[in-house]
């Protein structure tokens, strides 16, 4: 499989809502991809720059030969 056929399975995200100080904004977190995050003003936004981060973080893996965990089950 490549980036994009991984990108498009069916992890499982952890959208948190956070306020460091500079206002809110929303946090996601690929529970499968250790350390593949990111965060956006609205769930929305958040979801869609966790999409490519899941993107980043698996052609990464592939290219250093790393495995890619597989999205957990339900």
């Amino acid at each position: 499989m490549n980036a994009d056929t991984y990108s498009q399975l069916p992890y499982h995200l952890r959208l948190q809502r956070r306020d460091d100080g500079d206002g809110p904004y929303w946090f996601a977190t690929v529970e499968e991809l250790p350390g593949c995050m990111s965060d956006g003003e609205t769930e929305a936004e958040a979801i869609e720059h966790v999409q490519d981060a899941i993107h980043g973080w698996v052609s990464a893996a592939l290219a250093e030969d790393r495995p890619i965990p597989e999205p957990r089950t339900p």
